[in-house]
């Protein structure tokens, strides 16, 4: 607990994540930093995600998955039809999942009041939000709770959003001559120079009426500064780097620890590409082929949606190879894992991913290098740029690579390589960086200190304003 945590009343934070998996997670890490703490915490889901992270029986006991009595699990409805797949719906999954959270207010709010009318947990000291869901300060401004904005994006990204009303008056965006693409963006400090392709892929499109387009803007403009504190994705916590999710959407595979131990070190290929993106029916196959050629072995986590024929057929071929219920040695297809636990296993020794910040991150804590499937989506090709050419700890899978291609570009990362080797050797270096900001004395830890304060002070205040009340 901070030095604050000695102070009577304890702090009430009402979390809310963005309705996705990628955002829930570091949502989830930062709770349970809060829960260190000394904070009480209410976490809020939508409903459907909260029966997917409690499936029933299990959602009639969520008492029995709180890990602490300080942590409280409450979830709000998203007004979407139940058989919607939210972001995995096809063809326009992500616009109707954002602008679901549109008719979110109202029901939050009917929940705040809830919680301020009831005895049964501390009064709420901030409303901690994802910083995305900017029609959250109206909730908060509602009822006189200041807003705190969890930022689940890396620092360039960050910047980008908050500087895309710049871009637009510049004329970068939106992109009406698909050529400009190509040009290189010097204009955003903080940002390394890169082409315009590499930007947020929301702000590249030809009209500024596009509904994401409009929808990040309101992001961009004054939102940020109405928050009473930004925090940064694994702000102020050492062991977030090393620590598994709590809960997960996807039922977790956890029989694929064996099997890694059976491999080499550095051996084994992971794939994934996250809780949304999908690769084209040709590119999984030329990826297939790609590894097959390798010889290398691999662990693919394969979403339930993600069932295409070239898929089909792996798993049939796996499945043949088996020998008396063992996996084949030379690949194995699981639906969902922890994917930090399989990033640090020691036979792990590159990351084919979509590059999802989440994974970045944990790739960097595994010390494994990453191949990245572009183009992405959001700020992923960004991340891309930055992986590939900036601090040089992966490269990129062109959009339609060819399996040989995908085998040349494995055989020079997995291994004994000079190239794997000078890539760990950068990967050590940045992991030691990251964690020196959010160790004792490092500047993220001072920063998630000072909040830490603010809100044991902000509880203290509120709590003497109430006895003050009470004996006018």
């Amino acid at each position: 607990m901070s030095s604050s945590g000695s102070a009577k009343q304890q702090p009430h934070a009402l979390i809310f994540p963005f309705p996705a998996q990628g955002h829930i997670n570091p949502m989830m890490q930062l709770a349970m930093r809060l829960l260190d703490e000394g904070f009480f915490i209410t976490f809020v889901n939508t409903d459907h995600n909260h029966d997917r992270m409690f499936p029933k029986p299990a959602a009639d006991n969520v008492a029995h998955f709180s890990i602490s009595p300080n942590l409280r699990f409450e979830h709000i409805p998203d007004g979407l039809p139940d058989l919607h797949q939210r972001l995995n719906e096809q063809p326009n999954g992500v616009v109707e999942t954002v602008a679901a959270t549109l008719a979110l207010p109202g029901p939050l709010a009917k929940l705040v009041r809830h919680i301020l009318n009831s005895n049964e947990s501390p009064p709420l000291t901030c409303i901690l939000a994802d910083a995305c869901c900017t029609w959250i300060q109206d909730v908060a401004d509602q009822f006189h709770i200041p807003r705190v904005s969890l930022w689940t994006t890396p620092v360039h990204a960050s910047i980008a959003y908050t500087f895309q009303s710049t871009l637009q008056s510049l004329g970068i965006i939106p992109v009406k001559d698909q050529s400009k693409l190509q040009e290189v963006v010097h204009c955003i400090q903080g940002i390394t120079p890169m082409k315009l392709e590499d930007y947020i892929s929301f702000f590249l499109v030809d009209s500024t009426t596009d509904f994401m387009f409009q929808w990040f803007l309101r992001l961009s403009l004054k939102r940020p500064l109405e928050a009473a504190w930004n925090l940064d994705v694994r702000h102020g916590n050492p062991h977030n780097m090393e620590s598994t999710s709590i809960r997960s959407m996807w039922p977790e595979d956890r029989t694929c620890k064996d099997w890694l131990s059976e491999h080499e070190k550095a051996s084994v290929i992971y794939i994934a590409f996250g809780s949304v993106v999908n690769m084209p029916e040709e590119e999984v196959g030329e990826l297939i082929q790609g590894l097959e050629e390798s010889g290398a072995p691999f662990l693919w986590a394969v979403r339930p949606d993600q069932c295409g024929a070239a898929l089909s057929r792996l798993r049939e071929k796996l499945d043949s190879e088996a020998v008396q219920g063992k996996p084949s040695s030379q690949g194995m297809l699981v639906s969902w894992v922890l994917q930090l636990a399989v990033l640090t296993h020691p036979s792990v020794g590159l990351f084919v991913s979509h590059c999802g910040w989440n994974s970045v991150i944990e790739s960097v804590a595994g010390g494994v290098p990453i191949l990245v499937k572009t183009p992405g989506f959001a700020e992923q090709s960004m991340n891309a740029h930055y992986i590939a050419d900036v601090w040089k700890i992966g490269h990129r899978l062109s959009n339609g690579a060819s399996a040989s291609d995908i085998k040349l570009l494995i055989s020079s990362l997995v291994g004994d390589s000079e190239e794997a080797a000078s890539m760990q050797g950068r990967l050590s270096a940045l992991r030691q960086k990251a964690l020196a900001t959010v160790c004792q004395g490092g500047s993220s830890m001072s920063n998630f200190k000072l909040f830490i304060d603010d809100m044991y002070r902000r509880a203290a205040a509120e709590a003497a304003a109430a006895a003050k009340q009470e004996h006018l």
